[in-house]
């Protein structure tokens, strides 16, 4: 994975698409990457080749103020299989990403992709550019 942060106008390239996907999460030191929490469940709210924004349902307030500080990271399996109430993707694939928090509201987390290969690029624009038909 190659660090990037995808921010202001190269993000504004790219479609944020509405999507419900379920995710696997967790947070991780910034300055060495280690896990500082178990991994935990959430769903995406949208998702782009540059971001996601994720619902997460338990955040612990000393985690939070690390997220507003940039302090931690949240590393991210994404499976883009969606929900059942959703139509049904063609294959099941997962995305392994590592996120930075651009912001949070209530139970809501707006994820810039700090690190994302270039094969987990393509399978979120594939993903994308198969449900926009």
């Amino acid at each position: 994975m190659e660090p990037k942060n995808l921010l202001s106008e190269e993000r504004l390239k790219y479609i944020r698409f509405r999507a419900t996907l379920p995710v696997k999460f967790r947070f991780i030191n910034k300055s060495d990457q280690k896990a500082i929490t178990g991994w935990q469940d959430a769903i995406t709210q949208n998702i782009s080749v540059t971001g996601t924004c994720i619902e997460i349902k338990d955040k612990a307030d000393n985690l939070l103020q690390k997220l507003e500080s940039k302090t931690i990271l949240i590393e991210l399996k994404i499976s883009l299989e969606p929900l059942p109430e959703q139509h049904p993707a063609s294959d099941a694939s997962s995305v392994e990403i590592i996120g930075e928090a651009i912001w949070n509201k209530n139970s809501d987390v707006g994820l810039s992709f700090y690190s994302i290969s270039s094969n987990g690029k393509r399978l979120i624009e594939d993903y994308i550019l198969e449900r926009l038909r």
